[in-house]
């Protein structure tokens, strides 16, 4: 099968491989201790788009350190490393959905780009779509074969069972701001993926440090990692031009402690209204607010 990859994706993927093999022996895990990254997770004066582009760099130098070392000789040493590297990256995963879902839900429909919130109900809970379509399997699972193919510490008896040929495409000049929506949607699908193969510390035992499991596990985690890297980049391409509009500018510019006031504000408003009514109606705009001011809070 041949999979087409654009040139930039390649040379994501091969960065993050050359990371990994550039912080082999170092024997320490990421840079962000317990106070910076709660510091980091819960920072609010700053803006969504910049506090996401913090935990994106510290989630790739989490995995990049923390999955750095020699497989075929893994220690108690090693799980040391490899919990603390779950503990860490699982959390700012967790923050990185969230700011996610704030993007899909909220900054999608204040910029426009979307005509009204989604407010979810017990009927639509169920029916998400997948965002992830099958040549985007196929680029991830290529992905994982230039992981194997390039960390010196893989094993390349598995290059066999990955093994696909590739076609390099040029990446498209232009990303619209009309394909925000659907990057963000395949980032969010991304994350879930990507948390799905970071368990918790606790879980965390020496079968999964065996050749067998990691020889599948690492590569497949920095290739989730590749893919959410490629994305971003996208993304940030589109917020240049929409920071681009004067009319736009601002509402990128806000601070979350800000957002977080504003929808607590307009949720004071919308409960005075609902209790100042004889009888107590939970109207549509009640519901957007409150959904608003929930989706403001995980930020």
């Amino acid at each position: 099968m041949r999979v087409a990859l654009e040139q930039d994706y390649l040379d994501i993927s091969r960065r993050i491989a050359g990371k990994v093999n550039a912080k082999y022996g170092q024997g320490r895990g990421s840079k962000l201790g317990s106070r910076k990254l709660e510091k980091l997770i819960f920072s609010t004066n700053t803006t969504i788009e910049k506090k996401k582009e913090r935990l994106m760099g510290a989630l790739e130098d989490s995995l990049t350190s923390g999955l750095s070392f020699n497989h075929q000789k893994a220690g108690k040493k090693e799980l040391e490393k490899v919990k603390e590297c779950m503990s860490v990256s699982r959390a700012m995963v967790l923050r990185l959905r969230s700011i996610n879902h704030y993007m899909q839900e909220n900054l999608l429909f204040e910029l426009g780009l979307k005509k009204r919130l989604d407010i979810p109900t017990e009927k639509s809970a169920g029916e998400t779509k997948a965002a992830l379509n099958i040549r985007d399997i196929n680029r991830l699972e290529h992905s994982a074969y230039i992981m194997i193919q390039n960390i010196i510490t893989l094993d390349k008896k598995l290059l066999g069972s990955y093994a696909q040929k590739e076609r390099i495409i040029e990446a498209k000049k232009e990303v619209g701001i009309k394909s925000l929506g659907s990057v963000l949607a395949k980032e969010s699908e991304l994350m879930m993926h990507l948390e799905s193969k970071l368990p918790p510390s606790a879980k965390v035992t020496g079968k999964m440090l065996q050749k067998s499991t990691l020889g599948h596990w690492v590569p497949r985690v920095l290739a989730l990692l590749s893919a959410l890297a490629h994305l971003h980049a996208k993304e940030k391409a589109v917020f240049a031009k929409i920071a681009a509009r004067k009319s736009l500018r601002e509402k990128l510019s806000v601070k979350i402690m800000q957002i977080q006031k504003e929808k607590g504000q307009m949720l004071m408003i919308r409960e005075k209204k609902a209790h100042s009514m004889k009888k107590l109606r939970i109207d549509r705009e009640w519901r957007e607010a409150f959904h608003s001011f929930n989706n403001a809070q995980g930020v």
